[in-house]
């Protein structure tokens, strides 16, 4: 019996030694130069093409190195703030306003009306709803709406005090005798009579 010798058959995506090329040696140089092109994002057979050897040779040795994905970040869920915060944030900015206020009678002048219009700042804070106080957060023209609803009755009636006492002569400066009018009438006269 002969022993037939069989010549192996090039595999499909191999180079073909009679077709000019020349089996050669993986490097740990090549390795490494494929693992870089996976590392980018190619496929198997592109690196194969790049390094000059097949696709299955290229899967062999860097088919656990996976390619970088870049995906978009996903935007974390926007945590709700806690409505006691922005209401005291808000307290606080519609007050610097208030303090701000460069117009006659200027509000800084008395503390009496920085106090009642802090309280009623407040007391209106505290009943509007936490997904309102949100958007008031963002929007300076809501903001400015509301403080106008809240205090600008309490601003008119400090307006007349200040312009009523300058009409009548008074020497000192009114806007630091004012009194909101809720306390004005709970409050005793100089000779003891309420009012």
């Amino acid at each position: 019996m002969s022993k037939m010798t069989r010549r192996p058959q090039p595999r499909s995506g191999a180079t073909n030694p009679g077709a000019g090329a020349s089996r050669r040696r993986v490097t740990q140089e090549t390795i490494n130069e494929m693992a870089q092109l996976r590392r980018q994002g190619l496929t198997f057979h592109q690196i194969g093409q790049r390094v000059a050897c097949s696709e299955r040779t290229a899967r062999r040795y860097v088919g656990q190195v996976l390619p970088d994905l870049h995906l978009p970040e996903a935007k974390p869920e926007p945590r709700a703030e806690d409505p006691r915060r922005i209401r005291a944030r808000l307290a606080r900015g519609f007050s610097d306003d208030l303090y701000g206020l460069d117009i006659y009678p200027r509000p800084r002048d008395s503390v009496a009306f920085l106090a009642e219009a802090t309280r009623l700042i407040e007391g209106g804070l505290a009943r509007v709803p936490a997904l309102t106080l949100e958007l008031m957060t963002r929007e300076r023209a809501l903001q400015m709406r509301f403080l106008v609803a809240t205090v600008g009755p309490l601003f008119q009636e400090f307006k007349t005090f200040a312009q009523i006492e300058n009409t009548c002569g008074s020497e000192v400066d009114p806007v630091t005798f004012w009194r909101p009018s809720r306390e004005l009438i709970a409050a005793p006269s100089p000779d003891g009579r309420e009012f």
